[in-house]
């Protein structure tokens, strides 16, 4: 709804907006250039009080950066799109399996030399980090140890019995019997 004064006919709603407009662009200007004087200064060697400013400033120079891109998101992107909704689905998994597959190809990629690079690691990390994270969200009730919602009308999975703690009283069992099946070998 859109306030405003009956005095002067003053539209707080456009001046808010405004403000915010000027305010997310000072941001984006100040955090990039706090974050780029850091990057110039951070090859030159200063003393431990030089160097706990640098830090600060890097500190403050990237929220101010990370605020400014969340405000002008937030205008720019304003409807959902379809694929927002998967996305949003595989954020946890992903984050959840994403080391694996770093640690695992970068140990197989030292091996050859043109794999070795950053950018291919890089693209062959994250391709197979959302393909992971991808599958999990297809595989049906294995996504519950995932943090995601197990698929409707599955019973073997705990909705209202233990109170949703059956994984993780499953997967300490498990912990335990190996930890005691590796001490006794």
């Amino acid at each position: 709804a859109v306030v405003s004064t009956q005095s002067t006919g003053h539209d707080v709603t456009a001046s808010r907006n405004l403000y915010l407009w000027k305010w997310n662009r000072v941001c984006f200007v100040v955090g990039a250039l706090l974050c780029g004087i850091f990057g110039i200064l951070m090859f030159y060697e200063f003393g431990t009080v030089l160097a706990i400013t640098g830090g600060l400033v890097r500190g403050v120079g990237q929220w101010l950066f990370i605020m400014a891109l969340l405000g002008l998101s937030r205008e720019k992107f304003t409807k959902p799109a379809t694929w927002h909704k998967k996305g949003r689905e595989m954020a946890l998994p992903f984050y959840l399996t994403h080391q694996w597959s770093i640690v695992s190809i970068t140990s197989g990629g030292l091996w050859v030399p043109y794999l070795r690079t950053l950018p291919v690691m890089w693209l062959l990390t994250t391709i197979s980090s959302l393909t992971v994270a991808y599958l999990v969200t297809l595989s049906g009730p294995v996504r519950y140890f995932f943090g995601l919602p197990a698929p409707p009308g599955f019973q073997l999975l705990p909705g209202k019995r233990m109170g949703g703690f059956l994984p993780v009283v499953v997967l300490g069992t498990v912990a335990v019997a190996l930890v005691v099946g590796t001490n006794l070998v």
